[in-house]
């Protein structure tokens, strides 16, 4: 899959590039005006642009305090640029058109703790005209896109994060992700999660699993963290081997930390941790019938007529 990043190089070069590097951990190709513009002579800037957004199938927008480069008229050949908007409103049109979907950011104007977000004066606009470009291509966006605002470099990785995971999910597998639900478990139980995702699929709930949603040539933890932050649940398959697993307690242990939701299913003939003793668990080992009910009625789907026992 490829990802279109759209930002100015003036006040968000390194976000820029904080969420390409994210981008390519996921295992998505990027491209953006920069590297095209580093490798090709000025005249074929405008059409090599628009060549790469016709290969997207996901555009990032990420906007703070400046409109960006406008090229003068037919700047790059007759009906090319009008003069009037800039190369990262170009880029935004451009999206629209081809359909994609679109992950649109703005910078806050406070942080998490109510204080203005300080921009230096060379980061944002100062001419009137310009100033008033840029109220208009952000109005425009928000009337007809939802917009995420963040606040910080760290808070903008994790952002994109979650919707690309969320995005690039509904792309692969079909259907609006609400509720993902990720299933934490060791290679050794591959099988039964296998069987647990699709059963879970029949009813509607959106599952990541490593070995399906990770893509080829993914940074593994980069892969690991963007799912775990997009997640709302996470079902733990309890085992001998995950029960071994530094990476299946690191992920269990992040989710009990954040506050969301965990379901353990005891699948083995193995204790359950400490830390997850006080939850209430699903015995897959005794009666898995009974404990896929139950598990149902946890996430929400107990009217779901698909049973453990059919296939």
């Amino acid at each position: 899959m490829n990802v279109y990043i759209s930002a100015t190089s003036r006040g968000l070069l390194r976000e820029r590039e904080v969420i390409t590097e994210l981008v390519t951990g996921i295992g998505l190709r990027t491209s953006d005006f920069a590297s095209v513009a580093a490798a090709s002579p000025d005249s074929r800037i405008y059409q090599l642009c628009y060549n790469e957004m016709l290969r997207a199938d996901i555009f990032i927008g990420i906007y703070a305090h400046y409109y960006g480069w406008i090229p003068e008229k037919d700047r790059f050949g007759e009906g090319t640029p009008d003069g009037n908007r800039s190369f990262i409103h170009m880029e935004y049109h451009w999206a629209l058109e081809r359909k994609i979907p679109m992950l649109l950011f703005f910078l806050a104007r406070v942080d998490k703790e109510g204080n203005d977000i300080i921009v230096p004066d060379n980061e944002r606009e100062q001419e009137e005209e310009r100033k008033l470009k840029l109220t208009q291509f952000k109005d425009e966006i928000r009337r007809s896109k939802y917009v995420y605002e963040f606040r910080s470099l760290d808070n903008l990785r994790r952002l994109v994060g979650v919707a690309l995971v969320k995005t690039v999910h509904a792309m692969l597998f079909g259907g609006k992700v609400d509720q993902l639900v990720f299933i934490s478990h060791s290679t050794k139980d591959d099988a039964f999660v296998d069987l647990l995702a699709a059963k879970l699929h029949g009813c509607g709930v959106q599952t990541w699993v490593d070995h399906h949603n990770i893509l080829p040539g993914a940074d593994w933890d980069t892969a690991l963290e963007s799912a775990l932050h997009a997640s709302d649940a996470l079902i733990v398959v309890l085992t001998p081997p995950s029960n071994r697993s530094i990476v299946v307690k690191a992920e269990w242990s992040y989710f009990g930390e954040s506050g969301k939701k965990i379901y353990p299913i005891l699948l083995g003939n193995t204790g359950i941790p400490f830390r997850l003793r006080v939850l209430q668990y699903t015995d897959f080992q005794t009666d898995p019938v009974k404990a896929f009910r139950r598990l149902k009625d946890a996430l929400g789907v107990a009217q779901c007529s698909v049973e453990w026992n059919k296939t």
